[in-house]
């Protein structure tokens, strides 16, 4: 796997006509608004290519995470998962991994703890194998008529706060 990524640009237009990847709501995202969003700066989306594969691409945002405790609503900033595909070609072969690893990345790098995203029903393992979980748990427990699940990861590392501190 020698992954390259960058922004997208107009130049990438004939190869994003040819992405599938399984899910035509994604597949018209990447074709019909994810450039759009980059230049407005709504959303940026980044293609991921290994050598020169359109193997995937993932559209980021800044968001809040709105979470009620003790009666006070409280707000969290957070770098939003608003897209996140492989192509069909691409896979089960690590490629959505990697995707996600570098955008743990630059969640790290903007100083955000928290990644939300709202997965596939189908997918919700696969998120909850790499450190989501979901925020309404009803979500994950039933169908539900969206077919999403909101979840989040926490980048919050206890065990090393613990270490700074024991040191």
């Amino acid at each position: 796997m020698n992954l390259k990524s960058r922004f997208i640009t107009l130049e990438d237009f004939s190869q994003i006509q040819r992405f599938k990847c399984g899910n035509t709501s994604i597949e018209n995202f990447l074709k019909q608004e994810a450039y759009y969003l980059t230049i407005t700066k709504e959303c940026s989306t980044t293609l991921v290519f290994d050598q020169d594969e359109l193997v995937g691409f993932f559209s980021l945002r800044k968001s809040t995470l709105q979470v009620e405790i003790a009666g006070e609503q409280l707000d969290f900033p957070c770098l939003d998962i608003a897209r996140i595909a492989t192509s069909i070609t691409a896979q089960k072969k690590g490629y959505g991994t990697a995707m996600l690893y570098q955008i743990f990345e630059v969640a790290h790098t903007v100083n955000e703890r928290y990644i939300t995203l709202e997965a596939l029903i189908e997918r919700y393992d696969w998120y909850v194998n790499r450190g989501f979980i979901p925020l309404i748990e009803e979500e994950a427990a039933t169908s539900n008529p969206d077919g999403l699940v909101f979840m989040m990861a926490d980048l919050y590392d206890e065990e090393l706060v613990d270490r700074y501190f024991d040191e």
